[in-house]
């Protein structure tokens, strides 16, 4: 083989090797570039999932952070008004007591006096100068025990059949003006004038528009066995206890000597 060919067939193989090597550095490369990719991607995958989880790790801290200040605040909001509330029981029972014994205190005098009629106005009906004062002051000691729309006290003559005085006052509203109209039957010929008790009774009265149911109480006013009068008694809507009756009763017949002597006298008004 000449020269020539062999130089010839020399470079035409290195230009084969150094091909075939090109193409062998291009496959490696594209090789690795696949493998770079594929690694950079997984990278990246686990990176992307390690920050996820970071973050639902941190999310899941604040919110517990957030739930724990939130039960310490409502701990704390709560404890605060169960001591609030306390202060406040405290001192409401503290304060209701005090009102309470006020009250029963008031209550206890009220019933006191109550029950037995004053003694100031016991004294006083005996010093009365008229029948008309007498009258006043048993208003006065009703009013003050029990609430009424008419009270009236008849004194009868001593030998004919009519009432010789009578004092009667109503309260001041419609229905103490509708039985300021209305007659009474006190006079010596009445039923409760025989009776030993106290007679009660009680009638529609028409007011304005609506219907009032009027009680009426009369007791007979007795010096020894001598009717000399009759006391009415009349109240709206509810009647008057008969615990209130029978105080009253005691103090009429207290009055009754006194305005027997009013009466002998013709002494009805000053």
């Amino acid at each position: 083989m000449s020269d020539a060919a062999f130089e010839e067939r020399l470079e035409r193989r290195m230009r084969n090797a150094e091909a075939l090597v090109r193409e062998t550095i291009q496959h490696a490369r594209t090789e690795e570039e696949k493998r770079l990719a594929i690694w950079a991607k997984g990278r990246r995958e686990e990176e992307e999932r390690r920050l996820a989880e970071w973050v639902a790790e941190r999310r899941a801290e604040i919110e517990k952070t957030m739930e724990i200040e939130h039960h310490t605040d409502m701990d704390s909001l709560k404890t605060e008004i169960e001591r609030m509330l306390g202060e406040w029981q405290t001192s409401f029972e503290q304060r209701f007591r005090s009102e309470l014994a006020a009250a029963m205190k008031s209550v206890a005098q009220h019933e006191m006096a109550a029950r037995e009629p004053r003694s100031d106005a016991r004294a006083a009906i005996t010093i009365a100068p008229s029948a008309r004062d007498v009258g006043r002051i048993l208003r006065d000691v009703l009013a003050d025990v029990a609430e009424t729309a008419s009270f009236a006290l008849a004194l009868h003559h001593e030998s004919r059949d009519e009432v010789v005085y009578r004092y009667r006052v109503a309260s001041e509203d419609a229905v103490g003006a509708a039985l300021r109209r209305d007659a009474l039957n006190d006079g010596p010929e009445s039923a409760v004038a025989h009776m030993d008790d106290w007679a009660r009774g009680q009638r529609v009265v028409r007011i304005g528009d609506r219907n009032v149911t009027v009680h009426t109480a009369q007791y007979a006013i007795r010096d020894g066995e001598t009717t000399i009068g009759v006391v009415s008694l009349q109240t709206a809507s509810e009647p008057l206890s008969d615990d209130v009756l029978a105080r009253f009763a005691s103090l009429v017949e207290t009055a009754s000597a006194r305005l027997a002597e009013l009466r002998t006298g013709r002494s009805f008004r000053r």
